[in-house]
């Protein structure tokens, strides 16, 4: 079972790779 911690975690390496694909894609 994940914690409250490695949940948060996970959202914000989806949000980090996210950004990282949103500014791959802007030059």
């Amino acid at each position: 079972m994940k914690t409250l911690q490695d949940l948060i975690k996970d959202l914000t390496d989806i949000t980090v790779e996210e950004q990282k694909i949103n500014d791959y894609l802007q030059y």
